[in-house]
């Protein structure tokens, strides 16, 4: 019986194959093309070159990656059961649009819209809006002289860090050396 059932469904999608062909492929490579980080190490690499800050401190065509709290079919936060908002992980876009405000209190509302290519290409791009709350964290690209900096800083420890090894290598040959003329 089990074996039906798989019959039946590989006729409904070859059938829906023929019906709708665009929309299957595309189906199949959003599918297989989009794929999520996952792993804290993952996150990690993806926020390598960018920086938290204010929403209201990163300008407009700037790539930002973020945070946010999921939200159900009315725009409500979702909470796990300690009753902490449940945050994903976001890959981000292009700023496009900041309509922000605050509160007596500091706090911040509002709204950013984000696009997926920059501003000055607006063929075929994708735009979304982000709410802009307590539990949304935004990180901005760094800027090229920062990467070169953040760079220069990882060659140099690894600089020294064969330095170290270069040093503590000829020792022990050295001492390798001075071991065997001794024993001839």
């Amino acid at each position: 019986m089990e074996n039906g059932n798989r019959t039946k469904g590989l006729f409904l999608s070859f059938f829906l194959l023929f019906i709708f062909p665009r929309y299957i492929i595309i189906y199949i490579y959003m599918s297989s093309t989009i794929s999520l980080p996952n792993t804290k190490d993952d996150i990690k690499k993806f926020l390598s070159k960018y920086e938290k800050k204010n929403i209201s401190e990163i300008k407009v065509k700037t790539h930002v990656r973020y945070f946010s709290a999921l939200r159900d079919k009315q725009h409500r936060i979702k909470y796990d059961e300690e009753n902490k908002a449940k945050i994903t992980f976001k890959r981000g876009g292009f700023l496009k649009l900041k309509k922000i405000s605050y509160d007596d209190n500091g706090g911040i509302s509002g709204y950013v819209i984000l696009s997926n290519k920059p501003i000055q290409d607006t063929s075929k791009s994708i735009e979304w809006s982000v709410p802009v709350c307590e539990t949304t964290t935004f990180y901005s690209i760094l800027p090229p002289k920062k990467q070169d900096q953040m760079y220069q800083e990882k060659f140099d420890t690894q600089q020294r860090e064969i330095e170290k090894l270069k040093f503590q290598m000829r020792k022990f040959t050295k001492k390798r050396s001075t071991k065997t003329d001794s024993t001839k």
